[in-house]
């Protein structure tokens, strides 16, 4: 997951990011555009162009859309 994440954001590559969140699995199309390591989260812009903030320990899977 690490190395997609990163990839993605050096090279603008398509991203489908699954969290868990409230006992539920929420799935997220998006471009990675910063990976904060200091507080554990990364920024997606996703299709619409809406920022979203996802903490790292939510992650479950993240594949190349």
């Amino acid at each position: 997951m690490e190395r997609l994440l990163s990839e993605s954001m050096a090279t603008n590559m398509l991203l489908e990011i699954t969290t868990w969140k409230n006992g539920f699995f929420i799935t997220r199309v998006g471009f990675v555009t910063k990976i904060d390591t200091l507080n554990k989260r990364i920024q997606i812009q996703d299709e619409l162009k809406s920022t979203i903030h996802l903490d790292f320990f939510s992650l479950t899977n993240v594949m190349v859309k």
